[in-house]
């Protein structure tokens, strides 16, 4: 009996869609690739339910005749290759052929289309991979595509889409990217009637990143660009200022093609350490432009990854634009990179209290003189012993104190950060209105995010509302949130809600208590006073989790006298 047989041509379709369309925001890239392909310079996309009911996307690009447009949803038929020698030297985004014709079969599909100067057009719908109808229409000057019902005939496939905030902001930012690539080309974008994007052409990319991000944002760019390979050209921006917890606005495009490559994204990190805060991700926009032949766009279904002929002169040309970086001085970054400290008394911090030798337990080590000053005027390590117990600092980071029963060692940050978050979520927090409201202005993918989960930041002392124009207005904080913060921390806030999908709420308030905590929560390198410590201990005590911070790193550590015996090798 025969066991090998081929596939039902609906079932191969099937397939092609799995590998195509993941997601409305798939639709929207491979449509509004087709149109920048097509020569466009106006690209509208309109959503309903996040896409998930509707994809339109409409040019004003070539438009196809009637022979062409009845091929153009079948597999595997393009106008962009003709010898398979070009499949290594690709200078389109779309080429494959596969689409249209995924798209067409896992919804309701309809394409109008005609030339440019043609006194007709054409219809066609397909449902589910299977034509319909096709008659001829009125002329539009360009291509228009509908896709409906996203998943209609893949049930199971259609469980695996998220939140419309979260769908949406796909959407915004597959036409984002292409925004970025082709700045004089304008672009629109509506979800349910409601305009989210409204883009003009515009003469540069910075002007497209102001009308993309704001003006503030682009305050803190710093150009680059190296085109001293005549084979390969670098270009583009990078903030230092402006800096994230996760690695949103990151973008890096290969002859104007966005693409993600671990490899040169790595590059770009190593030109940023030094310059951020630990934990923090660099925004950057960076174009490189190569000749065809040198990348293989062929090798990721949804064109995301490419393979390079050679990497080693990218990451040289890449690392030469980024070196004027290092001779600039960036505001909120650090002025120099440390070089590397010959005195470990560097990293001990003194108080301003002289410390009493008679009842200090530590006295013995220190060998402080009667003022509280070490001899050797290099070493400021100080003990503060006026309290219920002597502290000690080090490292910018640490405190330490006996405790009858060995000695405990205290990151001042995560401990900081347990008791923050408690009080956030408890709303043991103190609201502040603010005197002046603070507008904060995001992404336009943020700002919708963002408007869904009001309610979640109200609950932990943020009240904020719609302003227009993709700000937010807020008009009330907790009283222990620094306000110089409130920025950054909402900016953070929207990432990690743009990142999350949909989750449960209240491990969702849970997510967003710890992000507010990290942000206030005193830092390496912030002096506490004696009476300090003993305040955030005291605190630290109350917590019903102690132990471990909202990231799950332990606050404090404890050394058992009986460990310090045997590190002595008394035991």
């Amino acid at each position: 009996m025969q066991k090998i047989h081929l596939l039902p041509i609906d079932i191969q379709n099937r397939i092609a869609a799995g590998e195509v369309v993941e997601r409305p925001a798939s639709v929207v890239k491979e449509l509004i690739e087709n149109s920048a392909d097509a020569a466009s310079t106006q690209i509208r996309v309109d959503l309903v339910g996040a896409g998930k009911k509707k994809v339109s996307v409409t040019d004003n690009g070539a438009g196809m005749s009637p022979a062409d447009a009845r091929l153009a949803i079948e597999r595997f038929t393009t106008s962009k290759l003709s010898a398979d020698s070009e499949i290594f030297n690709i200078n389109t985004f779309g080429f494959r052929g596969e689409a249209l014709a995924a798209i067409a079969s896992i919804s309701k599909f309809r394409l109008v289309t005609s030339q440019r100067g043609s006194d007709t057009g054409t219809m066609i719908r397909v449902s589910g991979g299977m034509l319909e109808q096709e008659r001829p229409a009125a002329p539009i000057d360009g291509t228009s595509i509908e896709a409906f019902d996203l998943f209609f005939n893949t049930p199971a496939r259609r469980k695996f889409m998220k939140a419309d905030s979260t769908e949406l902001w796909h959407s915004v930012e597959a036409v984002t990217q292409r925004a970025l690539a082709s700045p004089g080309v304008a672009f629109a974008l509506s979800n349910n009637n409601r305009i989210i994007l409204d883009l003009p052409p515009v003469p540069d990319l910075s002007q497209r990143l102001a009308d993309l991000f704001g003006r503030e944002f682009t305050k803190g760019l710093k150009y680059i660009e190296n085109h001293a390979d005549p084979h390969t050209g670098v270009r583009g921006f990078i903030s230092l200022r402006e800096h994230h917890a996760t690695r949103r606005r990151q973008y890096l495009f290969v002859n104007n093609r966005p693409i993600r490559s671990p490899a040169l994204s790595q590059v770009i990190y190593r030109a940023t350490e030094g310059y951020l805060p630990s934990g923090r991700h660099p925004v950057f926009i960076v174009f490189i432009d190569i000749p065809g032949e040198a990348v293989d766009v062929n090798v990721h279904p949804a064109k995301r990854e490419v393979r390079f002929a050679r990497m080693d002169p990218l990451r040289q040309a890449l690392e030469r634009a980024l070196t004027p970086l290092k001779k600039q001085v960036v505001y909120g970054a650090t002025e120099t990179i440390k070089a590397a400290v010959q005195d470990e008394s560097q990293y001990f911090q003194r108080f301003s209290s002289p410390p009493s030798a008679g009842n200090n337990p530590l006295q013995p080590f220190l060998a402080l003189d009667a003022g509280g000053k070490n001899p050797d005027k290099h070493s400021e390590t100080t003990v503060h012993s006026t309290l219920s117990r002597p502290y000690i600092t080090f490292g910018d980071t640490f405190f330490a104190f006996p405790d009858g029963t060995g000695i405990t060692m205290v990151d001042q940050h995560a401990a900081h950060e347990r008791v923050l978050f408690e009080k956030f979520l408890g709303r043991s927090i103190a609201p502040s209105a603010l005197l002046i409201p603070q507008k904060i202005e995001l992404s336009a993918g943020e700002y919708e995010v963002m408007q869904e989960h009001l309610d979640i930041l109200s609950g932990l002392g943020i009240e904020a509302e719609p302003f227009g124009g993709n700000t937010l207005l807020v008009r009330q904080v907790p009283l222990e949130l620094k306000v110089g913060d409130l920025e950054t921390v909402v900016k953070d806030i929207a990432g990690f809600l743009v990142e999350s999908g949909r989750v449960e709420p209240e491990f969702l308030r849970k997510k967003l208590a710890a992000v507010m905590a990290c942000h206030d929560a005193v830092r390496s390198g912030d002096g506490l006073k004696g009476q300090d410590m003993e305040n955030l201990l005291k605190s630290l005590d109350e917590c019903e989790e102690p132990q471990v911070c909202p990231h799950g790193r332990p606050t404090r550590i404890h050394l058992p006298k009986k460990e310090l015996l045997k590190m002595f090798k008394r035991t």
